[in-house]
């Protein structure tokens, strides 16, 4: 007779076999599909997003107090970048690197392409081609509303 632990590694074996092959299907099904690009965001749509001198004083949800990316703590008068929807803040350096190969936040995963599709009115993912450079600015902002949870499940209360 098998232990109740031992059902348990059998279940999550299952499951996670179950899954993957799930996800593969699934992979497989949309690849006639046309596929976002996770290679990054134009430097144009970065350059739109919100830029802030930081200080203590400063209570914007989702802002820190350090840079999750180089790990140091953000100084006084020191530029972040705030991020759509999340409102996380990293040094311009930092994020801008980032998000030239990455197109979601460092922090809480959250993808970018959609806002920036938004923002700039066409596909955001990185290209080779040229284009015309934007100025940056900074600014005081108000936080944008994060997304609502979503707590009903397929109908499940």
């Amino acid at each position: 007779m098998l232990s109740i632990r031992t059902w348990i590694q059998v279940f999550y074996w299952y499951i996670l076999l179950k899954c993957s092959r799930l996800a593969a299907t699934e992979s497989y099904a949309n690849s006639s599909t046309p596929s976002v690009k996770s290679s990054g965001i134009k430097k144009n749509a970065i350059k739109t997003f919100p830029v802030v001198k930081y200080s203590a004083e400063l209570k914007i949800p989702g802002l820190d107090a350090e840079c999750v990316i180089c790990l140091s703590e953000f100084a006084s008068g020191e530029l972040v970048r705030l991020l759509p929807k999340c409102n996380h803040g990293f040094h311009v350096r930092c994020i801008d690197k980032w998000l030239r190969l990455h197109s979601s936040c460092p922090k809480c995963r959250h993808c970018l392409i959609e806002t920036c599709e938004k923002i700039m009115g066409c596909s955001q993912a990185s290209s080779s081609g040229s284009s015309v450079p934007v100025p940056e600015t900074v600014s005081s902002i108000m936080p944008l509303e994060p997304e609502g949870i979503i707590r009903n499940y397929g109908g499940l209360s």
